[in-house]
């Protein structure tokens, strides 16, 4: 069985825009690959505080994929990267991103 990048995104549907409700976590090498890999089945989760590079995070206010709050919320987790920055943009949304 092919390894696959896991990206998760059960979300909830609140006061008019999606929330990311799971954290982010590692490669997903199927059950039998997660045991070997990471000794458990499931991809366990990034360990944010091992980043120390600068970050910089963006969200779009009008973004119905991403919410700000989940940016805001990566943004505190990043406890040890240097430089970070976030900017909120007024008007955009997860499209802007990705054509801008």
């Amino acid at each position: 069985m092919m390894g696959r990048t896991r990206v998760r995104f059960p979300a909830t549907f609140t006061d008019g825009g999606f929330t990311n409700i799971t954290p982010q976590v590692q490669f997903d090498h199927g059950l039998a690959g997660n045991l070997k890999a990471y000794g458990t089945f499931e991809p366990p989760e990034y360990n944010l505080s091992r980043i120390t590079a600068p970050v910089s995070l963006y969200c779009g206010e009008s973004d119905l994929v991403v919410d700000c709050i989940d940016v805001e919320r990566l943004h505190l987790e990043l406890t040890n990267a240097r430089m970070k920055s976030l900017q909120r943009i007024r008007r955009y949304t997860h499209l802007d991103f990705r054509v801008g």
